[in-house]
């Protein structure tokens, strides 16, 4: 017997559905009080033993029944989680993980991009999408401030992040905003969510609160169909050597960073007595300087 007939021929309704809804109040302090609620006179008709049958319990844990009509009349926002496959072991699709613990305080605490002398004082993360193109899911959650573990109080602030496109080989923060390749709408929910499909290369995403000088722990999952390789970008420029720390007036920080694509070559000269080809390099000379790429 389902749970609508059972009720429905406990309650002498020949025809019709009785369409319910079992909600949790993960607070556990506080349940609907209408029709359906843990004293109602519509549970006090139900006798324990068929309660018992259709496995229902009716207790103050924070577990509670409506009818659709009422939560429909009731509820205005309804958010939809997905689940989310990280087992190597399954035979359904699985998704990369790498979640990351932060918070923004003090001077990490910079903002969104339009507060562009702060925005990257805010935590940076980098991770990779290695070949071709794959989807990528990133999720952003900030400290409930309702929680009783929480030492923060108040409301949520308006969050969300700001993916952007780097060199391959960044390994340390970004001190100039980059090309923008995704971002959220800043709001102020628990958690926002963001589902983007990016091509082979490699990305920086900031979290960020929509304000500056507003202070809070926060949770960033990053989620691929391959190994993203993510991780914190926290060293902002290369170490000094030894050379670099006796002779440091000689010494000077990069002031700019330059990526070089080589897109074609054309009338490569051949260089070998079979004809087999040329073996092309690149040299970039620059400021007195010169580099000198691998045979490609």
């Amino acid at each position: 017997m389902s749970l609508s007939s059972g009720l429905m021929s406990i309650l002498g309704r020949r025809s019709g559905n009785l369409m319910m809804l079992k909600l949790r109040n993960p607070w556990g302090k506080k349940e609907w009080n209408g029709a359906w609620s843990d004293q109602s006179e519509e549970w006090k008709k139900v006798p324990a033993k068929e309660r018992e049958k259709m496995n229902i319990k009716i207790d103050d844990d924070g577990d509670f029944w409506m009818e659709l009509h009422d939560w429909v009349h009731w509820f205005t926002d309804v958010s939809l989680c997905r689940q989310v496959n990280t087992s190597l072991l399954s035979l359904q699709k699985n998704w990369h993980e790498g979640t990351f613990h932060g918070e923004w305080k003090g001077r990490s605490a910079g903002g969104s991009v339009n507060n562009r002398e702060t925005f990257l004082h805010n935590p940076q993360y980098v991770f990779k999408v290695p070949h071709g193109e794959a989807e990528v899911m990133l999720s952003l959650m900030q400290e409930d401030p309702r929680s009783a573990l929480s030492s923060v109080g108040g409301k949520n602030f308006a969050i969300g992040f700001y993916i952007m496109k780097v060199e391959e080989n960044r390994e340390y923060r970004l001190h100039v905003i980059q090309e923008k390749v995704g971002t959220v709408t800043f709001t102020n929910r628990r958690s926002v969510f963001g589902l983007f499909s990016l091509n082979h290369g490699t990305y920086v995403v900031v979290p960020s609160t929509f304000e500056p000088h507003q202070e809070r722990s926060f949770l960033l999952r990053i989620f691929s169909e391959r190994s993203h390789h993510a991780k914190e970008l926290k060293l902002e420029a290369p170490e000094r050597g030894v050379m670099g720390v006796l002779c440091c007036c000689l010494w000077r920080r990069p002031r700019a960073l330059v990526t070089v694509h080589l897109e074609n070559a054309h009338d490569l000269k051949k260089q070998d007595m079979t004809g087999a080809g040329a073996d092309p390099y690149c040299i970039v000379k620059c400021g007195g300087q010169k580099a000198e790429t691998p045979v490609i």
